[in-house]
């Protein structure tokens, strides 16, 4: 912008605004740099339009949340976070969880692109958050890999925990106010290694997952209990779960629930996923026509 001089002051100068008639074309602003972890402004705030329609047709998916796969990741890592934490005698509070959970994320990232021989870019289907910072961490050979790297800046708010914790509450597959999972969720993390022709590389699997997080801070080799980085990455990245008959098919228990929008949990009585509300002042009243959709059985086919 040009500033014009007038008896010593700056002012702005003046701008005349022309009509197009026709305009070439329309943009919101410039177009970031592909390997950036932010998205575009939304000055119209039509995103947030966008995700409350999503939020009724969808619960618990959201531009955040998209990634069936990385659901089991954060399960299966809080479930580990609380074995290590018995295991190795460590204090039991939120702030020792996180920092399991972060190493965990960070020897899962490894390991995908491990499996990947390092060729994976931000738009690849199997890319995680924070591939950036993966990728920096990661080189080709025999040589051990070291897990103290950055894997996204404010990896708290950022990572898969920061992204999932929200709907895994809304699921009544993380305990609300805590970082422990249900029983609902016990089956998804049990199932996250298992293999049906092999179980015993499934156990080894999740014993190399659990010396990662002891307090000796060992570095990822690249093979160990017999079994390569890259099977852990190809058995947990997220495309993982397209060739996994078993995982798409397991449901939790019987369960019915009520499912709406962030902005409506404040109005909302929470119901226990593992029973039905009993009573109208227990749960809310059943939408009819067409909210009735967001009332469903977890165990209901996939549509």
């Amino acid at each position: 912008m040009i500033f014009c001089q007038a008896r010593g002051l700056l002012r702005w100068p003046m701008l005349a605004l022309q009509t197009l008639a026709q305009p070439d074309f329309m943009f919101w602003g410039a177009a970031l740099p592909a390997d950036t972890e932010f998205s575009l402004e939304d000055p119209l705030a039509l995103d947030y339009i966008n995700q409350q329609i999503g939020y009724l047709l969808l619960p618990a998916l959201t531009t955040r949340s998209g990634h069936a796969q990385y659901f089991a990741v954060v399960l299966y890592g809080l479930e580990l976070v609380d074995r290590a934490l018995r295991t190795y005698q460590l204090p039991d509070d939120d702030g020792e969880r996180r920092k399991l959970f972060e190493r965990w994320e960070r020897f899962w990232a490894l390991a995908c692109l491990e499996s990947r021989k390092g060729a994976l870019n931000r738009s690849d289907p199997d890319a995680m958050r924070g591939i950036r910072g993966a990728k920096k961490a990661w080189v080709p050979g025999p040589a051990a890999l070291s897990l103290e790297y950055t894997l996204i800046s404010r990896q708290l708010e950022l990572g898969g925990l920061g992204a999932y914790l929200a709907p895994l509450r809304d699921l009544d597959l993380v305990t609300p106010g805590t970082l422990r999972i249900t029983p609902l969720a016990a089956p998804i993390a049990e199932a996250f290694w298992e293999e049906a022709d092999a179980p015993a590389r499934g156990d080894r699997l999740d014993s190399w997952a659990m010396s990662i997080l002891s307090p000796a801070k060992p570095p990822v080799e690249r093979k160990l209990h017999g079994i390569r980085l890259a099977t852990a990455g190809e058995r947990s990245r997220l495309t993982s779960i397209l060739g996994r008959k078993a995982q798409q098919e397991r449901r939790p228990p019987n369960s019915l629930r009520w499912f709406g929008p962030p902005t409506s949990r404040g109005s909302r009585s929470p119901t226990r996923s593992c029973e039905r509300p009993s009573t109208a002042a227990s749960a809310p009243s059943r939408p009819s026509s067409a909210g009735s959709s967001r009332w469903r059985r977890l165990t209901a086919p996939s549509r």
